[in-house]
C-alpha cells in the first residue's frame, strides 16, 4: 500500500491546556493545519458529517500523530 501525503487538519475551538503537535511529522506528511477560535455549531455539524464518510474514517485511522513530552 501506498502512503499518501498531504491533507488538511482543521483544529477548532480553545483548549486550557497545551496541545503537543510533532512538527515534524506534520512537514514530512505535507500536512495543511487551520485554526479556528470562533468556529460555530454549523461548522462543528460540518465537520461531524464529513467524518462520517467512510473515507475520511480510514484516514483518520491512519494518521498518526506522536505525542511529545
Amino acid at each position: 500500500m501506498q502512503e499518501t501525503t498531504g491533507g488538511h487538519l482543521i483544529a477548532m475551538g480553545v483548549s486550557e491546556e497545551r496541545v503537543p503537535i510533532n512538527i515534524r511529522d506534520v512537514l514530512e506528511k505535507g500536512i495543511t493545519i487551520y485554526g479556528s477560535s470562533r468556529s460555530s455549531d454549523r461548522d462543528f455539524r460540518e465537520v461531524l458529517k464529513v467524518m462520517k464518510v467512510q473515507d475520511c474514517q480510514a484516514t483518520l485511522r491512519r494518521l498518526r500523530i506522536r505525542i511529545l513530552w
